[in-house]
């Protein structure tokens, strides 16, 4: 039962790894986690990531919300104001993954 137990945990963890990949692999959520990345990892209005990437308000809307659904990026409101920021705990594991040390 405790050997069940393990194999189920790693199952829906490689299913999380796979699907963060997937979100990765799209060049304009790329462009935006590299926007982010280079202030500071966040927090960013959708307004000032829409001025920085050229990309249009809906699409960058779109995006954020892929990455949030990934577990990539947290969203917070403040009032009107929401902003994202990158969840980095979820790129360290994702670097934890990829390292062959």
């Amino acid at each position: 039962h405790k050997e069940y137990r393990r194999q189920r945990q790693m199952c829906i963890r490689d299913r999380r790894f796979s699907q963060q990949f997937k979100v990765l692999a799209d060049p304009a959520r790329l462009r935006l986690l590299s926007i982010l990345c280079d202030e500071g990892c966040g927090p960013m209005s959708v307004t000032e990531l829409t001025a920085l990437s050229g990309l249009s308000q809906p699409t960058v809307s779109h995006h954020l919300g892929k990455l949030r659904e990934s577990g990539l990026l947290i969203k917070q409101q403040s009032g009107r104001t929401v902003t994202h920021r990158v969840q980095k705990e979820a790129f360290r594991t994702l670097r934890q993954l990829l390292s062959f040390d």
